[in-house]
């Protein structure tokens, strides 16, 4: 192997790696989300005036999936607060988790503007 396909399989290994870093199941609503980089925006065609967290995947036999949200939308916000990372929801839930109260979704669903009401377990 040369130098250039060390660099290569080097990098090709650093995404894997941010891929599987970027994407996490959030339990306490069912949903598995992804932040939004640039290749996730050039992939699934997200604006670039979008941002928030990608939904990649929503669980079966939960209140997300019964309500209507699906893989591939966008979480814009949670309880009229912007998102950015993981962490962010994260720290929504957290706070909501201890007064067991619901959370209000802003979805952005192919430009579409919905808002989902969601109990956190």
């Amino acid at each position: 192997m040369d130098e250039e396909e060390k660099i290569i399989a080097a990098d090709n290994d650093n995404n894997r790696q941010d891929e599987v870093f970027k994407e996490e199941l959030i339990k306490e609503v069912g949903i598995t989300v992804s932040q939004i980089d640039n290749n996730l925006r050039l992939k699934q065609n997200i604006p670039d005036n979008v941002n928030g967290l990608f939904i990649t995947k929503v669980e079966q036999n939960t209140e997300a999936e019964t309500k209507g949200i699906r893989a591939g939308d966008v979480i814009q916000e949670i309880n009229q607060s912007p998102l950015k990372t993981i962490n962010d929801m994260r720290k929504i839930l957290r706070s909501t988790k201890s007064s067991k109260k619901g959370i209000l979704l802003l979805i952005n669903r192919q430009g579409n503007i919905n808002f989902f009401a969601l109990k956190v377990n």
